[in-house]
């Protein structure tokens, strides 16, 4: 019998990489006699298309079957971005597609969000998809604000009662409230027009402005032991 092509069997992606080593059907004395191919059991991967040559005739020219596969589906990886105080989601969900990505690698980043800043980062931000759902978890807690002192003075700038300090720390963003005092002998002037308000990155302070009360005349006589001015 005269020698035939060899038939070399490809197993690749539908980009055409070789996901294994090629198997050869060797032609030699082999002219006009049936071949058989089969397919391979690639890790990660399902086959998705057979070859129309899959079987055949050995013929003069060398032949070529290719098996295409495709990167099976993989759970999607869902990053979260949550509140440390009450575990409430602070932007929406991001979702990784884990379509066709099975084993390969992803990658997540912590998010900016207005008035917060990490707390702890999830162990598996980075990592590789599988066949399930994979949660990655940012926890973030509030910015330290600046601190809200209100003083209490009269019109000359005199303290005239001990200021009234509100922390700052892990308030960024968040109201405050002051009050007024009431302070014996003084009215109440001047309402600050920051009396409340949010906590900033910097310090504040909310002047309440006093005048002292007015008073009864005092009128003197002068009598003699009569009462007679």
């Amino acid at each position: 019998r005269k020698n035939a092509g060899n038939v070399t069997i490809h197993y690749v992606d539908p980009a055409g990489r070789s996901l294994s080593a090629d198997d050869v059907l060797n032609g030699s004395r082999k002219l006009g006699l049936p071949y058989s191919t089969n397919s391979e059991n690639i890790n990660l991967y399902d086959l998705i298309t057979v070859p129309a040559n899959a079987t055949g005739v050995f013929s003069v020219g060398a032949q070529t079957v290719n098996y295409e596969y495709a990167r099976k589906n993989a759970g999607d990886v869902i990053v979260h971005h949550i509140s440390k105080y009450d575990g409430s989601d602070l932007i929406g969900n991001e979702v990784l597609d884990g379509s066709r990505k099975l084993g390969l690698a992803y990658s997540t980043s912590m998010a900016t969000i207005p008035d917060y800043e990490i707390f702890s980062l999830p162990a598996n931000a980075n990592g590789v998809y599988t066949t399930s759902t994979q949660n990655v978890t940012y926890v973030y807690k509030r910015k330290d604000g600046g601190e809200v002192k209100a003083v209490y003075v009269d019109e000359a700038g005199v303290e005239l009662a001990n200021a009234e300090s509100i922390s700052g720390v892990e308030n960024a963003g968040l109201p405050y409230t002051t009050t007024a005092k009431t302070i014996a002998h003084y009215d109440l002037i001047s309402m600050p027009a920051n009396a409340s308000g949010v906590f900033t990155e910097d310090e504040q302070t909310v002047v309440y402005v006093y005048r002292r009360k007015n008073a009864g005349n005092v009128t003197i006589h002068y009598v003699d032991p009569a009462g007679r001015s």
